[in-house]
């Protein structure tokens, strides 16, 4: 079937201002961000700027990445 798009106007009062990203928006701070602030980070610059970080001085862009509980198999 034909997929129907029901347009919703936007709660002005829920609306904020987003500024631009820059590629260091996707950088990694494993030490002040959360597993949960990470993923979400993820999830916003996937396609662009990736995130990332520096380990001995290279480049990693994660991919593809999972949240789970350690204590569970």
């Amino acid at each position: 079937g034909k997929w129907k798009i029901k347009r919703t106007k936007q709660d002005e009062s829920k609306a904020s201002y987003c500024g631009k990203f820059t590629k260091d928006d996707g950088k990694i701070d494993f030490e002040n961000e959360t597993a949960e602030k990470i993923y979400r980070k993820f999830q916003a610059f996937y396609l662009w700027p990736w995130i990332y970080f520096y380990k001995n001085w290279k480049l990693f862009k994660l991919t593809d990445i999972d949240i789970s509980d350690p204590g569970v198999d």
